[in-house]
């Protein structure tokens, strides 16, 4: 077999050969026929069921444990192999790994791959992968795509079918149409290409085009209308929540995940109107929505979160670093998070809220839990900056615990280092939480977290007055010190979504009931 080159994957399968098709079929009922004292079997003698069995330790294709030759290998083997390999083979389409124009080839001229594709990881841009050796389309390979397109009746083909067949065709053309042909997609990624920001372009990409017509009723001939969509991830940096509007009307879809996404443009009682028209209350059936690295206003953030029938998770880490001195002559928003949240109060198990500290100084009031969240019934997980939950204007004579639902499990509090008159202030609110649990402990708490940012030993905190009051309850307490950057590093929220308590790894001490403080 001639050495694998990946940008040629995927190659296009070779036409079926009658002669080879009838050597297969006398080689499986020799198989089914011949008895077990003859030749020693061979791995071709594996019943399918094991070899499935064997294929699962191979990982697929993904950037941690990259093994594409190796299945390619085993795909080449026999049309055995190739048909039990094939799922694992083309269930991805990565645009790291794979040539965009040869994957459309073969997910256009055989319809039961490109069924098999269930994730896309797109990155597209004026400097998407130019490292890359394109494909040089032939005449036959012209013909495909074109035959392609024109079957599946989208009135605009030709257009399709010229763009994508064109000398150094956009990627971005390419990606449209293989997500076209692939009808069982369930996750898609998206990188807008981080280059543009240069420009700050404010085109629409095509693949939004691509949700508008299909979740608008838009005709798209036979094309699929994602209707196996589950989650998307976009990265937003160079988009407007307006222009992302169409993706919020696909019903199947149940996580999103928007990255760096700034939205803070004045545009009034006006433009929100206009927004929650093309966006309507509970027209989606979302129920994680993930906003990570991102500011965006919070009369826009309640008119996204109430697009949710029920809405389970939400996930939101604000950095302003990126747009703090654009606000500076601006009136921001002053709506507190918890009314644009208020609207799901009634479906909200998992609420994830993180800020900077000294970026967001200007800013506060906007950033804060402010009248508590204790109406919020089904809320289980609860993970934000002691002095977002804390209202400071009453921090002397505060109770937390009033601001707090009864249905927490697990509870993880924040003391940010650049927090001085937030955190570090409140801390006295938190003692007197601790105080009014060990009297009247909730009914589900099983963990409280203290997660303490880079300390280098600024925190010299007696976190004894935490532990002891707590230490007869049953509640747990882990004190962690956190010394990563946790906007890179979601392993924290994702141990109290899951309730797992350590790890080898992590610099946190747990602390029970039976623990040493009690002795003194």
């Amino acid at each position: 077999m001639p050495d694998f080159n990946e940008s040629h994957f995927p190659p296009l399968p070779t036409k079926k050969n009658p002669c080879t098709d009838q050597k297969d079929a006398n080689r499986i009922a020799h198989k089914n026929t011949r008895s077990t004292a003859e030749a020693l079997a061979t791995i071709n003698d594996l019943p399918d069921e094991l070899v499935l069995n064997i294929l699962d330790y191979l990982p697929g294709i993904n950037l941690e444990d990259f093994q594409l030759a190796a299945l390619v290998s085993l795909s080449s083997t026999n049309r055995c192999f190739h048909r039990l390999v094939a799922e694992k083979l083309y269930c991805t389409f990565d645009s790291h790994f794979c040539e965009p124009y040869l994957f459309l080839r073969t997910v256009t001229s055989n319809t039961h791959l490109a069924k098999f594709v269930q994730l896309a990881d797109l990155t597209y841009g004026t400097w998407a992968h130019r490292e890359r050796k394109r494909h040089t389309a032939s005449a036959q390979d012209k013909k495909i795509i074109k035959e392609g397109l024109k079957s599946l009746g989208v009135p605009d083909w030709k257009t399709w079918a010229t763009d994508c067949n064109a000398d150094h065709a956009e990627v971005e053309a390419l990606y449209i149409a293989i997500l076209a042909q692939t009808p069982n997609i369930s996750t898609i990624k998206i990188s807008n290409g981080r280059m543009e920001n240069i420009f700050r372009s404010r085109r629409t990409p095509k693949y939004i085009d691509l949700f508008r017509r299909a979740n608008l009723g838009t005709s798209l001939g036979s094309m699929h209308r994602f209707r196996s969509l589950r989650s998307l991830t976009v990265l937003a940096d160079v988009l407007t929540v307006t222009q992302l509007a169409p993706v919020f009307r696909t019903p199947s879809l149940r996580k999103l995940q928007l990255e760096e996404l700034v939205e803070h443009d004045e545009g009034g009682e006006r433009a929100e109107q206009f927004l929650q028209h093309i966006i309507p209350s509970r027209c989606n059936n979302l129920e994680e929505l993930h906003l990570t690295r991102s500011f965006v206003q919070n009369d826009v953030l309640g008119v996204m979160v109430a697009s949710a029938r029920k809405l389970k998770v939400f996930k939101y880490e604000v950095m302003l670093d990126k747009v703090d001195y654009e606000l500076e002559d601006q009136d921001v928003d002053c709506t507190k998070i918890d009314t644009a949240l208020r609207c799901q109060k009634q479906s909200l198990q998992t609420l994830s809220f993180a800020s900077d500290a000294d970026s967001e100084r200007p800013f506060r009031d906007p950033f804060t839990l402010g009248e508590g969240l204790q109406d919020f019934d089904a809320l289980t997980h609860l993970s934000c900056p002691l002095g977002s939950i804390v209202d400071r204007r009453h921090v002397s004579s505060e109770s937390l615990a009033d601001r707090l639902p009864q249905s927490l499990i697990a509870l993880n509090v924040i003391i940010r280092y650049y927090s001085d008159d937030l955190d570090k202030a409140a801390m006295p609110v938190l003692e007197h939480l601790a105080e009014t649990y060990a009297y009247q402990p909730p009914p589900h708490l099983k963990e409280l977290r203290i997660t303490v940012e880079s300390p280098y030993g600024w925190c010299t905190y007696d976190w004894a007055r935490i532990i002891k009051p707590l230490s007869q309850t049953g509640i747990e307490v882990v004190i962690e010190e956190e010394e990563e950057d946790r906007w890179e590093d979601d392993d924290n929220y994702d141990r109290l979504s899951e309730g797992t308590t350590s790890t080898e790894s992590s610099d946190e001490v747990s602390l029970y009931s039976h623990s040493e403080e009690e002795g003194t």
